[in-house]
């Protein structure tokens, strides 16, 4: 039987190697569709500052620049930093995989880590730099030293610097945390109080250093999930428009949830499994509090992904250790089918995606037909045929992708709906340029290894697919 088993380990492992090969590939294919939004935002605040970025106090955030920041630091071309940039994504979580199947002997977190990569995403794997797909890679690896048994000083303090980036990455790594926790109390009790009070105290520390130094954006989320908390019609209409969400987008996730409960009563763990319920039914509410929309979109499946995590989390827990040899062979393929139908989801997103970026090549192009560098392209332009329209980071990718070709090729390339929005034309001047559909920033600030903006106007360009 133990033979039987360490083979069925080992099969998945090699699968579970060949999904981290598969996501490197992806990410090679499709570096350039990996820039959309905040994903090309932060690496554009990077390779200007020539330093990693975060804001609000999400430090985590460093941890998905390092590569492109090497990259810059070494002058290296910017096709090489867009590709770094994607590769950093996958690399990172590979990192995580490697401890806790490796190091810590956890299969379970292994193709927990695995699932976190594929399950709930589709338009999120094009965004990939988000603060909680780094903080649930982090969480699973501080898991997994929590169920090692090795607590020694050195894996205390190890313990404690992830959940400082942990908590500190999204208020909803915070409650990941406490979900986490509470499954460890639920099996072992106050068996590690004194590390409990010092992570008590870290929390402490970190929520009193948010409520004194919280950001515009972080207080005006705040405000609006209360708004919604108050003001929102929880009728008929509303519930019939989340199970049709639920049902539309998170079918997979739902049959990963109803697995999980049977695993959890196969082990009679009745209490885990009060409190496996509960922190889901939680979680959702926090995610419909923070959008209050069944729209189908990256956002949202951002608000959505600590669901996805609190549904598979306690499959790291040895939930399938009692299986027997047909069972784990069932759930062995049952895994192995569903990440395959995720990456089939991904896939067939990103090459939808790929005509966005195409388009935007052909635009590029046509924009170095002209003198100048900074032009106004019409938003309709830009989605006919089906192809996905642009968003408030298109002017960021546009000279991301311009500038492969080197400094010198470098344009800006802005829509109706950025130029116009909230008059924001009026600030602009020779000195400048629309760093996003929010935001004028001075020329001196772009990194003169990478772009080169001149001092004329911005001109509407006219093209015809």
């Amino acid at each position: 039987m133990f033979g039987i088993r360490l083979i069925r380990n080992n099969a998945l492992i090699l699968f579970q190697l060949l999904v981290f090969a598969a996501l490197t590939l992806l990410s090679v294919l499709f570096f350039r569709e990996r820039l959309i939004a905040d994903s090309g935002y932060y690496l554009m605040r990077m390779v200007n500052s020539r330093l990693p970025w975060s804001e609000h106090g999400r430090f985590i955030l460093i941890f998905s620049q390092l590569l492109p920041w090497i990259g810059v630091s070494f002058h290296l071309p910017m096709k090489a930093i867009l590709l770094l940039y994607s590769l950093n994504h996958v690399l990172f979580h590979f990192l995580v995989f490697y401890l806790v199947v490796f190091r810590y002997k956890n299969t379970g977190a292994g193709m927990l880590i695995v699932l976190l990569q594929v399950a709930g995403l589709v338009t999120g794997f094009l965004v990939p730099m988000f603060e909680l797909y780094y903080a649930a890679s982090m969480l699973v690896l501080f898991a997994a030293i929590l169920y090692s048994g090795r607590f020694n000083t050195s894996h205390q303090l190890l313990m404690l610097f992830l959940a400082f980036f942990i908590m500190s990455s999204h208020p909803m790594g915070i409650a990941m945390l406490i979900v986490v926790v509470g499954y460890n109390l639920i099996e072992n009790g106050f068996n590690h109080r004194q590390f409990y009070l010092y992570l008590a105290l870290l929390l402490a520390g970190l929520l009193l250093f948010k409520y004194f130094n919280a950001s515009e954006y972080e207080s005006g989320k705040t405000a609006a999930i209360l708004q919604n908390l108050r003001t929102g019609k929880y009728d008929v209409a509303y519930f019939k428009g989340l199970v049709n969400f639920l049902w539309k987008h998170y079918l997979s996730i739902a049959l990963v949830s109803v697995l999980v409960v049977g695993l959890i009563i196969n082990r009679k763990w009745y209490k885990m499994c009060w409190f496996y319920l509960i922190s889901i039914l939680a979680f959702m509410i926090l995610s419909l509090l923070n959008t209050g929309t069944f729209d189908f979109s990256r956002y949202n499946e951002q608000v959505w992904f600590p669901v996805v995590f609190v549904v598979c989390f306690p499959l790291m827990l040895g939930l399938t250790n009692n299986l027997g040899r047909k069972g784990g062979l069932l759930l062995s393929i049952v895994f192995i089918a569903f990440v395959g139908f995720r990456f089939v989801l991904i896939t067939e997103n990103a090459l939808v995606y790929t005509q966005r970026t195409n388009r935007m090549k052909q635009v590029i192009q046509s924009a170095w037909q002209f003198e100048g560098r900074k032009f106004i392209v019409d938003d309709a332009l830009l989605t006919q045929d089906g192809v996905p329209g642009p968003n408030w980071s298109y002017p960021i990718e546009s000279m991301f992708l311009s500038a492969e070709r080197g400094r010198a090729q470098c344009v800006s390339i802005c829509t109706t709906e950025d130029y116009n929005y909230n008059k924001v034309y009026q600030q602009l001047e020779s000195t400048n340029y629309l760093f996003r559909r929010f935001e004028v920033e001075p020329l001196t600030y772009l990194n003169p290894r990478y772009f080169i903006m001149d001092t004329g106007k911005y001109r509407q360009i006219y093209l015809r697919f």
